[in-house]
């Protein structure tokens, strides 16, 4: 048969229960379906002589593989409303009679939760009221079938496809929720980048940009339609949760936001991130959620757009291991505030609190377990130790000490970033390119303790090595001396 061979059946004793079984015919033959469909459609169709059905504006948004849109509104039955105003009289027909009794004996329509919880008799279902409730439900099948068909002729074929997503929908105990986080400004040259957790970096098709756009998102003002339809990859991952459940998206926005950082650490460049949640597959009638994501806002200023080159792949991943190591985790959480003062930064409009972002970034780390002397020196020289290797430490040094001065005057005097300095410089590093530095340095240094951690230390003992390398250096230079 053509529809779904698993079912709930119910099974009576002094509690009501409902148990799923595999293996069991359903009784519902396509005939019932057709003829509930048919009757349905047929009554709405002769409301609509005698008292038209009230048309409703719908935006009608579809995107394009080349980023572009097509942007329209048309004009549609308001199949909802009528179904609500005419349920009992629908009701009365002897086709949905059939169709209630079918579907209520194979258990595709349920009692109310808190009935079936309380054990309470099974009312007689041909009630008014108890034929009333389960009428709204099943109605969902034709109020998906009218978002498929533009007239009020009748379509077996579509009907038949929204009564098998109905019942797929009412017998499936687990859900499987998706997970979509388009990546606004981030390109890259490969389709898909796996995490071998179930989370992956892919492409972002034209048609689930079409499935996944909501016409009031622009209101809520997470990101507009420009920005949506110039997005091409997306993070996703999926999770399971039953139906009654109240197990959330956590987990993978977690992975999401570590791959996000893990990006940013990699290189400069700008992009940002909205969370889209809608259920796989899409049910008839249950919408699609979105929301920002903390601290990776929608890119709108300053920053080049991202771009991920296929050697940098690698690097990208193996930062990304290390940020959601288990093995480090607990290390990492000291300077989780660091991290996310670095992610902050990127959506300052100011300069002055992208350089606040970033001082405390990096206290989190240098200044780890430090709580008395001078703070500017011992930053600067821990991070000038820190990166040794990687750039000069005369430089490293006087970038730092720059920047944690620049910090000190817009917190301690109030000052603003054109007044610190001179017109050109602060403390010998020039304006231009002050903060380009100084993030690239904050970088570097995330990544270096990132390098460490991974291979067994503390960040209090990293930080003791960093002291003890001062102090050697400083011993070597006295006997030079």
């Amino acid at each position: 048969m053509w529809f779904n061979q698993r079912k709930l059946i119910r099974i009576e004793s002094q509690k009501t229960l409902w148990v799923e079984k595999d293996n069991i015919l359903n009784e519902i033959n396509e005939k019932l379906i057709l003829d509930f469909g048919r009757a349905t459609v047929n009554f709405l169709k002769k409301q609509n002589v005698n008292s038209p059905i009230k048309m409703t504006m719908r935006e009608i948004v579809e995107f394009h593989e080349d980023g572009s849109w097509s942007h329209g509104f048309e004009n549609k039955l308001n199949i909802r409303i009528a179904l609500v105003d005419h349920l009992n009289e629908i009701s009365e027909l002897s086709e949905v009679k059939k169709i209630i009794h079918a579907c209520f004996e194979s258990g595709v329509l349920k009692l109310p939760e808190k009935m079936i919880e309380a054990g309470q008799e099974i009312p007689d279902i041909d009630s008014e009221p108890m034929r009333y409730f389960l009428m709204s439900q099943i109605s969902r099948v034709v109020q998906d079938y009218f978002n498929t068909v533009t007239t009020l002729d009748f379509n077996e074929d579509e009907f038949r496809k929204s009564y098998i997503r109905y019942e797929n929908n009412q017998i499936q105990d687990t859900l499987t929720m998706v997970v979509f986080i388009p990546l606004f400004g981030f390109a890259c040259d490969v389709d898909k980048i796996d995490f071998n957790n179930g989370v992956l970096i892919e492409r972002l098709t034209a048609k689930e940009k079409t499935r996944l756009w909501d016409p009031f998102s622009s209101s809520w003002g997470f990101f507009n339609i420009l920005d949506f339809s110039g997005c091409k990859f997306k993070i996703v991952g999926r999770y399971k949760r039953k139906r009654k459940d109240s197990t959330n998206n956590s987990e993978i926005k977690i992975i999401a936001m570590k791959c996000m950082t893990a990006l940013r650490l990699l290189h400069e460049g700008e992009f940002g991130a909205a969370l889209i949640e809608a259920t796989e597959p899409p049910h008839i009638w249950e919408g699609i959620g979105s929301s920002l994501i903390p601290d990776y806002g929608i890119p709108r200023f300053k920053h080049p757009p991202y771009k991920l080159e296929n050697n940098e792949i690698e690097s990208f991943i193996s930062l990304f291991q290390k940020l959601a190591s288990k093995k480090a985790q607990q290390q990492i959480s000291n300077f989780e505030l660091g991290l996310r003062r670095f992610n902050q930064s990127y959506s300052r409009e100011n300069t002055e609190d992208k350089i606040i972002d970033l001082v405390i970034a990096l206290e989190s780390t240098l200044l780890y377990g430090f709580v008395d002397g001078e703070f500017s020196y011992r930053l600067a020289l821990r991070g000038a130790s820190l990166l040794s290797k990687k750039r000069s430490s005369k430089e490293t040094f006087n970038v730092l000490r720059a920047l944690y001065d620049a910090r000190s005057k817009i917190v301690h005097s109030g000052k603003s970033f054109k007044d610190i300095g001179s017109n050109e410089e602060i403390k010998g590093i020039k304006k231009s390119n002050f903060i380009s530095i100084s993030e690239q340095i904050t970088r570097e240094v995330f990544i270096e303790y990132l390098d460490l951690l991974s291979s067994d230390n503390s960040l209090e003992k990293i930080n003791l090595s960093l002291e003890q390398n001062i102090a050697e250096s400083l011993g070597h230079f006295s006997k030079i001396k």
